[in-house]
């Protein structure tokens, strides 16, 4: 019942990996923005036809960094979502990292 309730028929979750940086990091100093978070997502209508653009780990990465103001993010992890529906697939890619600020050279 439960099932035709929501439309939902799996749902799990699975690492990704951890960087230590989105972009090599650069020889001068930087202030510690905090913690930051990003998601990108895609849709597969009937579990095969594409429906919303491909996950983008390059995507989600930029919209944390963009989220804080920052220039760089710093040890990265994500992981992946997908979500088995009645009427297709839905799969999140997930990042979390410290975003930081290079200073301006004086």
């Amino acid at each position: 019942m439960a099932v035709l309730q929501t439309g939902c028929l799996m749902k799990y979750t699975h690492p990704g990996g951890i960087m230590p940086s989105y972009h090599p990091m650069e020889d001068r100093a930087y202030e510690e923005t905090g913690w930051s978070t990003g998601e990108t997502s895609s849709f597969h209508l009937l579990w095969v036809l594409p429906v919303t653009p491909e996950l983008s780990l390059d995507r989600a990465v930029k919209e944390a960094i963009h989220a804080k103001g920052g220039d760089n993010m710093t040890d990265i992890r994500w992981w992946y979502a997908t979500q088995h529906w009645i009427v297709g697939t839905v799969c999140v890619v997930h990042v979390k990292g410290r975003v930081i600020r290079y200073r301006a050279e004086d």
